[in-house]
């Protein structure tokens, strides 16, 4: 399958190959100016954080050849370190079921909880809205996911939520 950017449609042709090998093949070229400082592993780093549930749930496996640094690197969905709060797993509203992953770590900025719907990440982080600018979402020693999979997002983007 060939897409052209700013063109709506795709054209589909048969590719000659002498062995096959399972699942798909992505190509992406020409990279922007912009994008070329982007790398195999900032890609995995990205990926495997993005998409964390749905590589769980669905048992996909994803290699990403970077051919400039002539690297071959899987994409693990990305773990989350520290206690595990058992407490609280799903939480039931009206609106359907959202899932709570929180862990308990020692301190660092980088320890945030982020925002999923259906297994993709919206916002990395919750403190983003007003109402989670505070402890103990903004201390530093919480990190995991929330998982709404009823958001309702605005067309086009993942930071319009409705």
């Amino acid at each position: 399958m060939k897409k052209k950017k700013n063109e709506p449609g795709y054209t589909i042709t048969q590719k000659r190959i002498i062995f096959s090998h399972p699942g798909t093949e992505l190509v992406i070229r020409p990279l922007l100016p912009g994008i070329r400082q982007l790398n195999g592993e900032k890609i995995q780093n990205y990926l495997a954080s993005e998409l964390r549930d749905r590589i769980r749930k669905s048992g996909v496996s994803i290699k990403i050849k970077d051919r400039h640094s002539r690297k071959e690197l899987d994409v693990l969905p990305r773990q989350f370190t520290g206690k595990l709060l058992h407490e609280f797993n799903i939480l039931k509203t009206k609106s359907g079921e959202i899932y709570l992953e929180i862990y308990l770590n020692a301190y660092s900025p980088d320890n945030t909880i982020s925002l999923f719907r259906s297994g993709t990440r919206i916002l990395p982080s919750i403190t983003e809205f007003d109402s989670f600018k505070k402890e103990p979402w903004s201390s530093g020693y919480l990190q995991g996911m929330i998982d709404v999979p009823f958001l309702q997002l605005t067309p086009g983007t993942r930071g319009g939520i409705l």
